[in-house]
């Protein structure tokens, strides 16, 4: 039976090496590279909402993300703070995680249709300084012990 398996060295067949990329990041981090992004494409169209209808700038994305991330720097966030958001797939939501990238902070995302139990557990063990929720999520929040900060409708 041992002599059917034969082991095989293949540790360099498969595998296509190139150089090495040189990458050194930016001096302001990820919130700068994305704020640069957002300014160089000014006047094109971000993202399309078929079901509305709604076209949406970078312009008016970077507005947004802009006066977010000033609400999150009076709130007195740090680093080491979590920005949560509770919401599902819509216009605003990618403007806290683009903003908390602005302010430093890291972000966290929760999907509204979990189930009460898990979303719990998630709000609890993350232990967030911030949450930026819908409406509808209210019930489970209230759930969980902690206290959420924002409304966003």
């Amino acid at each position: 039976m041992e002599e059917l398996i034969q082991k095989k060295d293949v540790s360099n067949e498969f595998i296509i090496k190139g150089s090495s990329p040189i990458y050194e990041p930016a001096q302001g981090g990820l919130g700068y590279e994305i704020f640069r992004s957002l300014n160089l494409n000014k006047g094109k169209t971000a993202q399309i909402f078929v079901e509305d209808g709604i076209f949406d700038s970078y312009d008016n994305l970077l507005q947004r993300c802009t006066r977010t991330a000033v609400y999150l720097k009076k709130k007195q966030l740090k680093k080491d703070d979590i920005v949560c958001l509770c919401s599902g797939n819509e216009l605003n939501s990618m403007v806290p995680f683009i903003a908390s990238t602005f302010v430093g902070t890291t972000y966290a995302s929760i999907e509204p249709s979990m189930s009460d139990d898990d979303v719990i557990y998630l709000l609890n063990y993350i232990g967030r300084k911030f949450y930026l929720y819908r409406n509808s999520m209210r019930k489970k929040l209230k759930l969980a012990s902690t206290n959420p900060i924002l409304v966003v409708n």
